[in-house]
């Protein structure tokens, strides 16, 4: 699908599929080489970035936001907490649950990699106006409402 194409018809249910992947390439190849000279992978670098944001999460909330299932999560976890980014740590309520936090060192090496991937970011959007990027943001909060939704009817 072309640009041409976009602009001959409105858009369909079936140009989501493309368009969100369309997207998420181009967002992770404008930081793969970025994150590869930090000596991080693009897994890697997104839950460095979610444990930043959330304060803690576990591995099955991270899943959630990341196209990759728990096993994938908890291997690069480890990869994290052996590298001394990463901790895990057992609720004390139930024992079961093992929560995810960036150590000092991961917070403090993360900060600066958050910092420049959000510059290279703003280059990528630098031509789209605050009310575009509104309603981008609202669409896509829509978008996974009715995503929990739907999850949570069954």
């Amino acid at each position: 699908m072309t640009n041409t194409d976009n602009a001959a018809r409105s858009p369909r249910p079936s140009d989501f599929p493309t368009l969100v992947t369309a997207l998420m390439s181009v967002a992770a190849r404008s930081i793969e080489e970025q994150l590869r000279d930090e000596g991080f992978s693009l897994l890697e670098y997104a839950i460095l970035r979610a444990l930043g944001e959330s304060g803690t999460s576990t591995a099955t909330q991270l899943s959630h936001l990341m196209p990759v299932d728990v096993s994938g999560i908890s291997r690069t976890v480890d990869a994290l907490v052996r590298q001394g980014k990463v901790r895990r740590q057992r609720r004390r309520d139930d024992r079961r649950v093992v929560m995810l936090s960036l150590t000092p060192d991961g917070r403090e090496s993360s900060e600066e990699l958050f910092r420049s991937v959000d510059e290279r970011y703003t280059r990528l959007l630098s031509d789209i106006g605050e009310r575009e990027m509104d309603v981008f943001v609202s669409v896509v909060h829509r978008i996974l409402d009715n995503h929990a939704a739907a999850r949570r009817a069954g």
